[in-house]
């Protein structure tokens, strides 16, 4: 294990882009208040290469500075004072989005502010908990063909994960039970079954509550793990990313070790 929290010489690769953080996490929901000194010390603690914007209140008014770090009005250029964000690749968040019409317009709009073509898509029910796939997909195909890089997050469905990976998708987002719920991975069988048969990155995204979830997905196969709500549920955030990001190396290791590693 390196001293930067990576496993050494064990990188993946992401459109071409290679990386070897396996830790992505965004930046709570609508009722965490975050300053930018804890937004700095869990980006520089987590060691993640992957820098999320949320896109939900995104302007042309107000141009870029209305995408911002969870749902705080922080935004990249009061980051930048901070951190070096040429670390980081940003991704695009279409977070919140209810319709593939919306997702698709709000990429397109969000893309151009922000100046990043790599779109976390997700579209969801009305609960904001789960992903819809069939709206997931009809967005992507059209983002696709745009030319915008697409990381589309999904519930576990071998088929549908197979369909986003054919059309063009860099990465897979899978969702181990519904988003905030806490409760780990429902299915480790579906999951371990897209993690074994897709050649893309495919990552848990979605329920994780604990180190322990992590390790599971990470055991299981996983290229990746994103971490939200568990870190705000703990008294001390920071701490949590760090054991989630010893949790993930650890469970990578004992998946390498297990002898799957391709």
């Amino acid at each position: 294990m390196s001293i930067s929290g990576t496993v050494q010489k064990d990188n993946y690769s992401v459109a071409g882009r290679i990386y070897s953080s396996r830790l992505f996490h965004c930046f709570g929901n609508p009722d965490i208040k975050l300053t930018v000194s804890t937004v700095k010390s869990l980006l520089e603690n987590s060691c993640t290469q992957f820098l999320t914007l949320n896109t939900h209140n995104i302007s042309t008014n107000n141009g870029m500075d209305s995408a911002v770090i969870g749902y705080t009005n922080i935004n990249l250029h009061d980051i930048s004072k901070v951190v070096d964000i040429s670390k980081y690749t940003i991704l695009v968040n279409i977070n919140l989005a209810k319709t593939s019409k919306e997702a698709v317009e709000r990429s397109v709009v969000s893309s151009e502010l922000i100046g990043s073509k790599i779109i976390k898509l997700e579209v969801l029910n009305k609960e904001h908990t789960i992903p819809l796939n069939e709206e997931v997909k009809e967005a992507a195909k059209s983002l696709l063909k745009r030319g915008y890089e697409i990381m589309p997050l999904i519930n576990p469905d071998l088929n549908d994960a197979l369909k986003l990976q054919n059309m063009g998708c860099s990465l897979i987002r899978i969702l181990g039970s519904p988003i905030g719920s806490m409760k780990g991975i429902e299915n480790e069988k579906s999951l371990e079954e897209i993690f074994q048969q897709l050649k893309i990155p495919v990552i848990l995204d979605g329920g994780v509550g604990c180190p322990q979830d992590a390790y599971n997905a990470m055991k299981l196969g996983a290229t990746g793990v994103l971490v939200n709500k568990a870190l705000f549920a703990s008294s001390d955030p920071v701490q949590m990313i760090i054991k989630m990001k010893k949790a993930i190396i650890e469970g990578r290791l004992d998946y390498i070790h297990g002898g799957r590693h391709v």
